[in-house]
């Protein structure tokens, strides 16, 4: 059996090591991913080895890895550092190891690190120390390192995301234009990876310029979002491509770019995508579903996986392989773990004899010890029973790192308001109002202050759980139906909504935003901003509708009085935990305004030279809620009648009726409108609303006459969809 032909890796460069007889001195750089981020927690883990306490914390990988070197060999570890920094690109972390010209961007950094430091909230403050506050040290302690692990490139390649040509995967519908879309996307990744190779090069050279006699091991990443590749697939590949996964495709020209780098500058390699072993317990190593970061257990799977690939002779694994030693082999994990980057790394590491650190670093059964919490992980498990904590991490990355998530939003409005053929001031107030005064980074963060958002991601996840078996995987559908089971929960979403609400930016800027939303409305009701919007060109009677409403003052008047009214009692509602409490507050401090309203619409539309105008606009509101196309053979004379009828009664009887709206308005409080829209029991609703209130009024005669009235009116309703079905049927 030929080993080389077989396994996979065919990296034929000779690279440098150097045997650590004794006094390991590790030192890891890198982003966030080597810094042990798990938004179980939401901050950064990085570790650090106290020597007084004898002691190794931090839930990273390179703390992992330092601590269990450290449980096999006490007097090995001599000294542990984890230079890791979020959101860092290589080009960044060259400026802080050479610690001149450091450019705004890399500032941004540093201070990100120091509010970490200073964050009450933050469980492993004790674990940063002031060295973070004085730059010089990465170089120094890059000077003493006799093991450097390298972890960057993410953030590079998330900077040269081919955002178009994934766009341009995304519109397409057929196997052939998808295929072709797919090979622009292959070329683009590469021509990208090469820039990433180029990037690690230098950072290579630049440490080897410090210290050329230390050992550089360049670390892959492992697989991000995990539970959605389906999702994924499906959204872009429409199941036309059976055996294409756009993340793999993704991973695999990444972690090309950094061992060809790693090859190139004759370093050591470490593969960490261990996709069977990861597929297959993705439960336990990814356990937020909705974060690109691991949880702790797959930071201790690259852990063990860097002390195997470091600490045993590889001639141990192959002689093992080939001549089917099954005691071996039984305490691996799997040989797949070599068959990537067997001929990339050496064994460094002076732990001992191969077979005793195989099996005290896995356990008997190959991953004992890896779900097995060590000493740290029990030391913590408290805030590892958490999930999905991100919103302080998200909310400092705009604020600190000026990341600029407003572009989002701004690219959202951008592309929903673009038309070739009309230019809408809207788009310019909105664009204008989110740049001026950090507008737009004010909604996010407030969006994200305290556990709402947290939340709102723990409960959609468990919902997701719900739609799937264990360790199954998540489809669109499955996605969709999480989400709108999460959303009938209105304590979450109102959360949510209470902290713009309790915003003071809203008040101060109350002016500019009754601008755009007088702007808006009057766009809807104008021009073709509502097909823009909606991506759909609107039918004659929707136009016939929008030009009503937009002759009629009062309507103008009633939506600027609802606006003023909101900016108005914001503390109010910000003080309520449901909608269904902001519905009954909005109703108790606007009882008699709703009224007056009703009284001047009703007055405005009955007027004799509008009254034609608003039968027909009825009429075609009606016809559009019940989805009944008009058509010259579907003959609605009786429904204009009936539609006169309520306009003549609700004129000739306006006090009668402002008594009874009163009633109405105090029922309505108690009537949930969020589990109308939201809830599957709507119609359950309705119904017992309905019967709630007609026994209120059923003794009021004039009220009576309304309810056959409207009652007549339904009764002409069904009369029209039977004649519309039987139409269709004789075709």
């Amino acid at each position: 059996m030929n080993l080389d032909n077989e396994l996979e890796d065919k990296n034929e460069v000779k690279f440098n090591f150097l045997p650590i007889k004794e006094n390991l001195n590790y030192l890891s750089i890198g982003d966030e991913f080597s810094g042990g981020f798990n938004s179980k927690f939401g901050f950064l883990s990085l570790g650090k080895f106290y020597k007084h306490e004898n002691k190794v914390t931090g839930l990273s990988y390179p703390a992992f890895f330092a601590r269990i070197i450290h449980n096999l060999n006490a007097k090995y570890l001599k000294d542990f550092d984890n230079f890791s920094f979020p959101n860092i690109k290589i080009k960044q972390y060259i400026e802080l190891i050479e610690h001149n010209n450091l450019s705004d961007e890399t500032k941004n950094i540093l201070h990100f690190a120091n509010v970490f430091n200073n964050e009450e909230a933050n469980p492993f403050i004790e674990q940063y120390d002031n060295y973070w506050n004085d730059i010089k040290n990465i170089q120094t302690k890059v000077k003493q390192a006799n093991l450097i692990t390298i972890n960057l490139g993410m953030h590079d390649w998330i900077n040269f995301f081919p955002l178009q040509d994934v766009k341009n995967l995304y519109s397409q519908q057929t196997k052939e234009n998808i295929q072709h879309i797919l090979e622009q996307l292959h070329s683009s990744l590469k021509l990208r990876a090469t820039k990433i190779t180029k990037y690690i090069e230098n950072l290579i050279n630049v440490i080897k310029s410090y210290n050329p006699r230390t050992n550089i091991v360049v670390m892959g990443y492992s697989k991000p979002l995990i539970h959605f590749e389906n999702v994924l697939n499906e959204t872009l590949l429409k199941t036309k491509i059976k055996d294409v996964s756009i993340i793999n495709m993704f991973m695999f020209y990444l972690n090309s770019a950094l061992k060809t780098a790693a090859n190139k500058s004759c370093c050591m390699y470490i593969d960490n995508n261990d996709l069977d072993f990861a597929t297959k317990h993705k439960d336990f190593l990814y356990e937020s579903y909705f974060d690109i970061h691991p949880s702790e257990k797959m930071y201790k799977f690259i852990a063990q996986n860097m002390v195997i690939k470091l600490g045993l002779d590889n001639k141990f694994v192959f002689e093992s392989y080939k001549n089917n030693n099954q005691k071996v082999l039984s305490y691996l994990r799997t040989i797949n773990e070599y068959k990537k980057d067997y001929l990339s790394h050496r064994k460094i590491l002076n732990l001992g004899e191969d077979l005793s650190i195989l099996v005290r670093v896995l356990g008997i059964n190959r991953s004992d010890n890896l779900f097995l919490d060590d000493y740290y992980e029990d030391e913590k498990k408290d805030i590892l029973k958490q999930q999905n904590q991100i919103s302080w991490y998200v909310s400092h990355l705009e604020k600190d790192l000026n990341l600029n998530i407003k572009q989002l939003i701004i690219q959202f409005i951008k592309s929903k308001f673009y038309s070739q053929n009309e230019i809408y001031k809207t788009k310019d107030l909105l664009l204008n109002y989110l740049q001026e005064k950090k507008w737009a980074q004010q909604i996010i963060l407030h969006i994200l202050s305290g556990n709402a958002v947290n939340n709102f991601f723990i409960a959609l996840q468990n919902n997701l759980n719900s739609y799937r078996k264990f360790n199954a995987s998540f489809y669109i559908s499955d996605l969709k139906n999480a989400k709108n089971n999460t959303i009938k929960n209105q304590k979450l979403i109102y959360a949510i909504v209470k902290n713009l609400l309790s915003a003071s930016f809203i008040h101060e800027s109350k002016n500019e935003l009754k601008q755009i939303n007088y702007t808006f409305l009057t766009e809807i009701l104008n021009t073709n901003l509502l097909e823009t919007l909606v991506n759909h060109k609107l039918d004659e009677r929707y136009k016939y509708i929008r030009n009503y409403l937009s002759k009629q003052d009062i309507f103008r008047e009633f939506a600027d009085f609802l606006f003023m009214n909101l900016t108005i009692n914001l503390k109010n509602y910000s003080e309520l935990n449901t909608f269904d409490q902001a519905w009954e507050k909005w109703l108790i401090l606007n009882h008699y305004k709703i009224i007056y309203y009703i009284d001047k619409i009703i007055s405005e539309v009955s007027r004799k030279e509008n009254k034609k105008q608003t039968i027909e606009f009825i009429k075609l509101s009606i016809l559009l809620a019940h989805k009944i196309p008009e058509n010259n053979n579907l003959d609605t004379k009786k429904l204009e009648l009936k539609i006169d009828n309520i306009i003549w009664l609700a004129n000739e009887h306006k006090e009668i009726l402002n008594k009874y709206l009163k009633i109405l308005l105090k029922e309505f409080q108690t009537f949930s409108i969020y589990d109308y829209i939201f809830s599957n029991t709507k119609g359950e609703t309705k119904k017992e609303f309905t019967l709630k209130l007609f026994k209120k009024i059923r003794y009021i005669n004039v009220l009576r006459k309304f309810i056959i009235a409207i009652l007549s009116l339904q009764i002409e309703i069904k009369s029209l969809k039977k004649q519309q079905k039987l139409q269709s049927e004789n075709k």
